[in-house]
């Protein structure tokens, strides 16, 4: 059993792990973080997600919403998954809120998985 991770990921796609053979995810574990300070625009409502893919399979994933400056948003995802196999060439990547920043939101994701190569 290994682990693979990523740590405070701003707004993006960060691939985090390639399987170069066939091998299992056992566990996936994603935080997700959102923060408005007083340039955000009051009464928008701002709609942000974090989440992890396998190829283009989500296997996690967080959404958020912030409707005011000075607010906090934060949420968490623990899926397990029975030993789900992943096929070689597979590359897991977080993706938070597709690239989209969000004027006066600070937004950061973090996340670990669990994996074997058989």
């Amino acid at each position: 059993m290994a682990s693979a991770s990523f740590i405070g990921a701003a707004p993006g796609s960060v691939p985090f792990l390639t399987f170069f053979s066939p091998g299992r995810l056992w566990a996936v574990h994603l935080s997700f973080a959102a923060a408005s300070n007083n340039t955000y625009v009051a009464g928008s409502i701002a709609q942000l997600y974090a989440r992890i893919l396998a190829g283009a399979n989500v296997i996690g994933i967080i959404e958020l919403a912030l409707s005011a400056a000075a607010q906090q948003a934060n949420g968490d995802a623990d899926p397990a998954f029975p030993g789900f196999p992943v096929p070689g060439g597979t590359v897991l990547s977080a993706d938070v809120n597709n690239g989209v920043t969000v004027t006066g939101v600070l937004q950061r994701a973090s996340g670990v998985v669990w994996y074997s190569i058989p």
